[in-house]
């Protein structure tokens, strides 16, 4: 039985990591990338051979400006433009949309997480057109008191990609069990994945 997903971060040697994503694209699974950090984002954003055939990918705002510049910048480009990285709607849309184009050109998603102000969806159909949705934090984790920001990001995306292949959840329903179980990893003061998390979470939440 063929896998649904290839999950990568981008901790491996790049030559890894393009061997890895490329038999993955031949085999006609979808490669999902958690970038990790902004310079190891940085260095996959210089090999198009990778991200070229990236399907899905969870950065930060910060993750995402790297991977689209790669290790040149974005001030070489945005500074000129009066266009600084910011949290603003069109900021983000433009390098989301620059992004996605450097993915997989079938089909390519990015969920971009945004700490406070939710995730931001951002997809591109085989047409070429792109498409933007954004999740807001749920009224009663607003507020939220942040014992330990370590591995949220990492439980968003391992909860979504549960959510897309044990439980047959549409995407905006997996970005929503994603950011639920990213709420209960912030509130766990001693270790990154919160013993409270199970394959029932969602059920329980």
């Amino acid at each position: 039985q063929k896998a649904e997903f290839l999950v990568v971060d981008a901790n491996p040697p790049l030559e890894s990591l393009a061997t890895a994503v490329h038999r993955a694209h031949e085999a006609g699974i979808n490669v999902f990338l958690e970038p990790t950090s902004i310079n190891k984002a940085a260095k996959i954003g210089d090999h198009d051979d990778i991200l070229s055939h990236v399907t899905h990918a969870s950065p930060n705002v910060d993750e995402l400006t790297a991977l689209v510049y790669g290790s040149y910048g974005w001030y070489a480009h945005e500074v000129e433009d009066g266009l600084l990285p910011n949290e603003d709607e069109p900021f983000l849309k433009r390098v989301c949309t620059m992004c996605l184009n450097k993915m997989n050109p079938k089909e390519a998603h990015l969920i971009v997480t945004r700490g406070e102000r939710g995730v931001l969806y951002a997809s591109k159909a085989p047409d070429g057109q792109c498409q933007f949705q954004q999740f807001d934090i749920r009224p009663e984790h607003q507020n939220l008191v942040v014992l330990n920001a370590t591995g949220a990001g990492d439980t968003l995306a391992g909860a979504l990609l549960h959510a897309l292949v044990q439980e047959g959840a549409s995407m905006e329903d997996a970005i929503r069990d994603g950011m639920d179980a990213a709420v209960l990893s912030l509130q766990c003061p001693d270790r990154a994945v919160p013993p409270s998390l199970s394959s029932n979470t969602s059920d329980e939440s």
